[in-house]
């Protein structure tokens, strides 16, 4: 039945931005679906899971679901970055493609309310702020998103829609409830309204219920009412056909319905012309896009099913989660194969799923996806399982060194026997994963490399890691020769398959070569860690400060000052992100920094990054080349005049790191729950930036930074 009310203010609006919202089952996507087949302007559709809540995969999506019907530059942000640089790199670049689109299209962003992370949230604030003309925007959630929605309701570019625009009036309830066969009074459907204060699913629920039992008063009816609970499993499915039941039993595992998805899962054919047939019955079948070639349950209903079959048939409830569970590991969903093992009762499985994901989730920028599946057991289940322990220690690479260290010590007192659902032994990834933040020296972190690369298999990109740090370990112990042939080798066993990896292990040999005083070498090895970044979009990624910062001295030392200050800053913005990885990695950077800033006249930074060394220096003590190298660039600055080491080139990596936020909406007690900081030293680090920058205010703060280029406009 068209929504003729609502489907008019969609169709007549002027405003870009359209917000549907209203409670669950209010029809929002039916009525979005149909305005998108009465518009001519080409749709895409995308329905927002919780997986979506990662900023990353939601930039992915829009973007790949824009690229199929408009000219659209989805090259621009198709490579993830970690969450942290999103708002300042992938986004700005996001925008640009949007308003270079050309042709008008609608977008509909359905089930937002799925979004609650800041930066997710910014994502669509950035589509809503950039459409090209004549474009649509159409939000559908049950709950109005926290978007900055005040400036676009100022500027008129949204028009809401919500639970009064949506709800039924007399006359389509009792149009409603006339399709479904209850002949109801005019008092009857106005007792019903009111009851459901017009809410579509539940008018629907009450007719389902109406021909048992007398219409439910306002007090009496609500959506878990045992009347709606007890039609949907002794009436409605009671009345199908038993091929219909079970299919409608046996598909309630899955979210997301589709024809091939339901023949694998039950192991039939004609699902999809089945699931369109009981949505064209109303069997509270709802489309998920405007094709019909994707459904869901009704939740209510959904949930009346699966309690059904797991009361019922324990075993099969069991059988099909499992099933689900394989398919979703070989179409490569882990979000929906852990849904299906918790459902199961198979919380090992689930538990090994996310320990396969961890590492590269966590190298691509998803960490905010693993700690959400994560959550999904309780911290006790957390510490008693290797598995989830070692993913909680990998969310914490390179961010925080310390709950490395505590969830590497847990994961061992698991007891856990037997290799993990990889392969690994335990104790060769929890010494690879020492050896990665490298606490406890840079002898230390060689022994754990090499004890890992010998129990780990070739297989893979672990021995490819173990090789980069054994060989940057061995180097800064005083064998060039002996770090220089395991850096290659790092090269040769996961170069291709992993590039960040290529680039840093090219890096180290540059540096090796610089320091050697093979000025050519190096700079061809910083040239591919350079390309090997920019093909395969690892700029915004913080442990790429190395490669910046070896591209700085090389071209300080080639005499290319503009280059290198351009490549100085850079490696500055990468370097405030990053904390937690080892000791050494941060000096080696910032020691290549002091140099480079040293060569192309710039004595403040100089200033800062030799100070910045000393309270990493006691985790590098076992290395007398760092010691040497730090003494000898410390007493080259100590010489400098006193008056040339202020200004703006004097920020440190802290300040730097509230700087970026600056641009945001954030508080600082906000910015502060981010960086886990006190709001105190939020505002203190903030303070010294402005005192810096010559500046009084935030405002300014941002104005002036941006045209220093340390910040994006």
């Amino acid at each position: 039945m068209p929504r003729l009310r609502p489907l008019r203010l969609l169709a007549t609006a002027q405003e870009p931005v359209l917000l549907v919202a209203a409670q669950a089952g209010s029809g929002k996507t039916t009525l979005l679906a149909q305005w998108a087949a009465a518009d001519p302007r080409p749709c895409a559709w995308i329905t927002l899971t919780p997986a979506h809540d990662d900023p990353v995969v939601l930039v992915e999506e829009i973007s790949a679901a824009l690229a199929e019907i408009v000219p659209f530059v989805a090259d621009e942000v198709r490579v993830p970055a970690p969450a942290p640089a999103l708002s300042t790199r992938i986004l700005p670049r996001f925008a640009r493609a949007l308003r270079a689109a050309g042709t008008p299209f609608l977008l509909v962003l359905d089930d937002v309310h799925h979004l609650t992370d800041d930066q997710a949230l910014e994502v669509v604030q950035t589509v809503a702020a950039n459409l090209p003309e004549d474009a649509r925007l159409a939000l559908a959630c049950r709950a109005e998103p926290a978007l900055r929605a005040s400036g676009l309701v100022g500027r008129r570019l949204l028009r809401r829609i919500g639970p009064a625009e949506l709800a039924m009036d007399a006359r389509e309830a009792a149009a409603l409830l006339a399709g479904a066969g209850v002949d109801a009074t005019p008092g009857q459907v106005a007792g019903l309204v009111e009851a459901t204060e017009g809410w579509p699913a539940g008018l629907y629920l009450a007719a389902l219920a109406i021909d048992e039992h007398p219409p439910p008063g306002q007090d009496a009816f609500r959506g878990d009412h045992h009347l709606v609970v007890g039609y949907v499993r002794d009436e409605l499915l009671a009345g199908l056909a038993a091929d219909d039941r079970e299919f409608l039993l046996g598909t309630s595992v899955l979210d997301r319905l589709t024809g091939p998805a339901c023949d694998a899962l039950l192991g039939v054919t004609g699902s999809e012309e089945r699931l369109r047939d009981l949505a064209r019955r109303n069997l509270l079948v709802v489309p998920l896009d405007p094709r019909h070639r994707a459904f869901r349950y009704h939740h209510l209903f959904q949930d009346a099913l699966r309690a059904e079959l797991e009361h019922d048939d324990p075993g099969r409830w069991v059988a099909l989660n499992m099933r689900a569970f394989a398919a979703a590991l070989a179409d490569r969903d882990p979000e929906s194969a852990i849904r299906h093992a918790l459902a199961a009762g198979e919380r090992a499985q689930a538990a090994a799923v996310i320990w396969r994901m961890a590492p590269s989730y966590q190298s691509s920028g998803r960490v905010a996806t693993l700690l959400r599946w994560l959550e999904r057991f309780t911290p006790e289940e957390q510490a008693a399982d290797a598995h989830l322990a070692l993913s909680r220690a990998w969310c914490a690479v390179p961010r925080d060194g310390h709950a490395v260290s505590r969830w590497v010590a847990q994961a061992e007192a698991t007891g856990h026997a037997g290799p993990l659902a990889d392969g690994s032994p335990l104790g060769a990834m929890t010494a690879l994963l020492r050896a990665i933040i490298a606490r406890d020296g840079v002898a230390r972190m060689v022994r754990d490399a090499e004890a890992a690369s010998r129990e780990l298999a070739d297989a893979g990109p672990w021995r490819a890691v173990c090789a980069l740090l054994i060989g940057s370990g061995r180097h800064l112990l005083g064998d060039s020769a002996g770090g220089r042939a395991w850096l290659e080798q790092a090269t040769d066993r996961g170069g291709a398959a992993t590039p960040s990896l290529d680039a840093l292990s090219a890096a180290w040999l540059g540096i090796i070569a610089a320091e050697a005083g093979d000025w050519d070498a190096a700079g061809v090895r910083a040239a591919h860690a350079e390309g090997v970044v920019g093909r395969h979009g690892l700029g915004d990624y913080g442990t790429m400060s190395l490669v910046r910062a070896l591209s700085a001295l090389c071209a300080a030392h080639a005499g290319r000052v503009e280059d290198a200050r351009a490549a100085l800053l850079e490696a500055r913005q990468l370097l405030s992100v990053l904390s937690g990885v080892g000791p050494y990695f941060a000096v080696t950077a910032r020691l290549l920094l002091v140099r480079a800033a040293l060569l192309c006249g710039e004595p403040a930074v100089a200033t800062v990054m030799i100070r910045e060394t000393g309270p990493l220096m006691p985790a590098c003590a076992d290395s007398a080349h760092l010691v040497a190298e730090v003494d000898r660039l410390r007493r080259e600055v100590e010489e400098l005049p006193a008056g040339v080491r202020g200004g703006p080139g004097s920020l440190t990596s802290a300040e730097l790191r509230i700087l970026r936020f600056l641009p945001t909406h954030l508080s600082f007690r906000e910015i502060g729950e981010r960086l886990h900081l006190s709001r105190f030293t939020v505002k203190s680090h903030a303070l010294a930036a402005y005192r810096k920058l010559g500046v009084t205010s935030r405002s300014e703060a941002v104005e002036r930074a941006a045209a220093l280029g340390l910040i994006e406009p």
